[in-house]
């Protein structure tokens, strides 16, 4: 069974690479067709918001400045703490001490939120494990080997008393994935 799923997977994310590009025949047009092919093609494109250009057009330069300013002055502290040393900034950087200095420089910028990523990331992994742990648990049947006379049988572990039961169950845990995740996505992107 696993390596059935793991073969859909795997066909899935082929297939999707497949489709990513459509190559159009154009050998049985005329140069007329082709021509007005390529002027829809051209109208489609500017039309189209590509990703590129919307990337563009969503860059807030009060939040570019943000991140150069940050840059900045973590430069800024870095230099300054050498200079208060007495040695140069690059030799500074190789010593322990400066990479210590850098280190609490970007955590004390920086920590909140990469404690933010890492704790959601963990926070996501664990608390989704648990519910597909308790989906398997209660959905999916347990493989029983018998030793005496070698037969497989699959024994369901959980007996619900309805069919609407067992399907309450598969929506419930399927609720509680998609909001862990929106919750865990919120916590590591704010």
């Amino acid at each position: 069974m696993k390596k059935a799923l793991i073969l859909l997977v795997f066909v899935c994310f082929i297939s999707s690479i497949c489709v990513a590009q459509t190559i159009i025949g154009t050998d049985g047009l005329t140069e007329e067709q082709r021509a007005q092919l390529a002027l829809q093609v051209a109208q489609m494109k500017k039309d189209n918001n590509s990703p590129a250009t919307s990337l563009v057009d969503k860059v807030n330069p009060e939040e570019l400045n943000k991140w150069v300013d940050l840059g900045k002055n973590i430069g800024v502290a870095i230099a300054a703490t050498a200079k208060e040393l007495g040695v140069a900034a690059d030799e500074f950087l190789k010593t322990n001490t400066g990479k210590l200095t850098v280190a609490l420089i970007v955590w004390h910028i920086m920590g909140p939120d990469i404690l933010g990523a890492v704790g959601g990331t963990i926070a996501w992994f664990i608390l989704v494990s648990i519910v597909i742990w308790s989906f398997r648990y209660f959905h999916m049947k347990k493989k029983v080997v018998n030793k005496k006379d070698s037969t497989v049988e699959y024994v369901k572990r959980h007996d619900f008393e309805s069919d609407d039961a067992r399907t309450g169950s598969a929506v419930v845990h399927v609720i509680a994935f998609v909001a862990i995740t929106i919750a865990c996505g919120i916590i590591i992107f704010p």
